[in-house]
């Protein structure tokens, strides 16, 4: 995979360098399709993160607690989004200080293009594994994470309150 000759000072030090290998791959794969319609990956999270989200919106603290690349800029995120009127924001009405962030129409649409697309290369990326073997792959995965985010939580500079789930 990474075709390193020399031997790694542990199986745990592989394993990571590996998966972060491996996701460096698939983000590759993604900025390529998502550069056509001129998106970035965090502006593709955030537009997906909005659709689940419904009508109402949500506020941009809670879409930035989702996103998968977490952004320290997420009004420069919006700011694009809104520009090309994909995003609207607006003041929530129980709490002036808090900005709600809620899809528009275009896009859905715009989202709705990309579906088939980012399937295919999710189904593609993913056809060296059978059924049994992608269940446990995300049981793994899982596992992986918790740890991470007990170290992530002892940081006290990430000023999370909530408890995050992988």
């Amino acid at each position: 995979m990474i075709r390193q000759k020399k031997v790694f000072r542990s199986l745990e030090t592989e394993a990571l360098v590996a998966l972060i290998f491996t996701a460096e791959r698939v983000r590759e794969l993604s900025d390529t399709l998502l550069r056509k319609y001129a998106l970035s990956v965090e502006q593709y999270n955030v537009l997906r993160i909005l659709r689940g989200a419904g009508g109402d919106g949500m506020r941009t603290y809670d879409v930035v607690e989702r996103m998968i690349h977490r952004s320290p800029n997420i009004t420069r995120l919006a700011d694009k989004l809104e520009k090309r009127g994909l995003v609207s924001r607006r003041r929530s009405k129980e709490d002036g200080r808090v900005i709600l962030l809620r899809i528009e129409p275009s896009g859905v649409e715009l989202l709705g293009k990309l579906d088939r697309p980012v399937e295919e290369i999710d189904r593609s990326l993913m056809s060296g594994l059978g059924r049994d073997e992608l269940d446990e792959l995300v049981v793994l995965l899982e596992k992986l994470c918790g740890p991470i985010l007990v170290r992530l939580a002892g940081r006290e500079e990430t000023g999370r309150k909530e408890k995050e789930e992988c």
